[in-house]
Parts: structure tokens; sequence; C-alpha cells
């Protein structure tokens, strides 16, 4: 998918204030636009 078609599929979740869609859409734009530009995403291990 490429980055106007991320911030589409955001924008179209917060238009139906669906906010679970919203954020994994976002969270799923980050990590993309990190892959493409070479950014290791270093996640917390749980406690």
């Amino acid at each position: 998918m490429e980055t106007w078609q991320e911030h589409r599929k955001i924008l179209r979740a917060l238009a139906r204030r669906a906010s679970g869609a919203a954020q994994k859409s976002m969270q799923g734009h980050v990590r993309n636009a990190a892959l493409r530009t070479g950014i290791a995403i270093v996640t917390p291990a749980a406690s």
C-alpha cells in the first residue's frame, strides 16, 4: 500500500469516528513508514 493510501485509510476511519480502526491504521502506517526508510522500531519486552 502506498503512503497516500495509508493516509486515506486513516482519515476515513477518523471520519467514521472508528477509533479502533484509526489506531490500527495509524500503527500500520508508522510500521510501514519505518520499513520504507530502514528504521528499526524496537518494542520493549513485557514485564
